[in-house]
């Protein structure tokens, strides 16, 4: 995959809010339309640290990488959050994200539980 320009590298200026209830920004259906109708890459850093990044294609398909494990998926828009389903992460069940911008270059992802899952940014649109 391909390595992201160098704001999207670089840390946020803002740090993210740890929980979604908390965060500004939070990004409507319509805003997550806007992104992830397109083909685009994500990349970012798990919450110990590993690097990851994902393609998505406009169909939906999903590419993933995160150091030497790689997985194959399928993400739609359900309402305000993103619902993925992976062959091999989370045993193949779906597991749904709600997103918030941090700053011009990057974005949090929360968990269902509205917990800070990550901080990436996007490139490639």
């Amino acid at each position: 995959m391909s390595a992201p320009p160098a704001a999207a590298a670089a840390p946020p200026q803002t740090p993210a809010a740890t929980t979604f209830t908390a965060a500004p920004n939070k990004l409507t259906a319509e805003q997550l339309q806007a992104i992830y109708t397109k083909a685009h890459r994500e990349g970012g850093t798990t919450f110990d640290g590993n690097p990851w990044q994902i393609s998505y294609e406009p169909d939906g398909t999903i590419n993933l990488s995160s150091g030497n494990f790689t997985d194959t998926g399928h993400g739609v828009i359900k309402g305000d959050a993103i619902c993925s389903t992976y062959t091999k992460l989370w045993k193949g069940q779906e597991h749904c994200f709600h997103y918030a911008k941090v700053d011009d270059a990057h974005y949090a992802s929360y968990e269902s539980d509205g917990s800070l899952s990550s901080v990436f940014s996007i490139w490639g649109m």
